[in-house]
């Protein structure tokens, strides 16, 4: 493929899978698709930003003139001269969001009755939205708090709609390392927080009618 070739952004927006990966920098088209183990600051922060313009955060890093010229190996052209459509603008923001990487502590502070995070395969979902139309009802949903839900996920056989249907509700991933918390600090978690709300309510009693 020509350097010069224009590219645009509905062409760019479809490289963007783990192992098809095209990045826009300065205006410019790169394949680094077969340069992402190779990367010195690793492969995820390319994947994040495959089929987006990474212009902002190749500048930040600060980058020396030999990784300039290693970036430049893998032009293949130059992106057009006209805007984004809001289409891949919105398409673009929600990629970002869905790499966007939480730990498992993080996601348990999402587990509530309107505020309903729940981990599957690694992959973390809000249906905080969805919960109440859950055939299972919300309950269910709540009670995968700390956990990775693949196994109850798989055991309902949920047709291949639905699985399509939750890509919509994709907000991150579970941080490289982070594992489920062991039941018994769940539980301590639980029960620290009922002391606490019952010592609040003693001091609600003791303040109401013994002073």
């Amino acid at each position: 493929m020509s350097a010069d070739k224009i590219i645009t952004w509905d062409e760019l927006r479809k490289h963007s899978e783990q192992n098809d990966i095209w990045v826009c920098i300065d205006g410019q088209v790169f394949d680094v698709s077969n340069y992402l183990a190779e990367h010195p600051g690793g492969s995820k922060i390319l994947i994040k930003h495959g089929g987006k313009d990474a212009t902002k955060e190749f500048q930040n890093v600060g980058h020396s003139s030999y990784a300039i010229s290693l970036r430049d190996n893998h032009k293949i052209g130059v992106i057009e001269q006209k805007k984004p459509s809001v289409q891949y603008e919105k398409w673009a923001k929600h990629q970002l969001k869905i790499n966007t990487e939480y730990t498992f502590e993080e996601v348990i502070s999402h587990q509530s009755k309107g505020d309903i995070w729940v981990v599957i395969d690694r992959i973390v979902y809000d249906l905080s939205e969805f919960a109440n139309q859950h055939p299972g009802g919300k309950d269910v949903l709540i009670k995968t708090k700390g956990t990775d839900a693949l196994k109850q996920f798989q055991e309902a056989k949920h047709p291949e709609s639905v699985k399509k249907q939750m890509k919509d509700y994709q907000v991150g991933i579970i941080q490289q390392g982070s594992q489920p918390p062991p039941k018994q600090m769940q539980i301590d978690n639980q029960i620290r927080l009922y002391l606490v709300i019952f010592g609040i309510l003693l001091g609600f009693i003791y303040t109401k009618f013994f002073k």
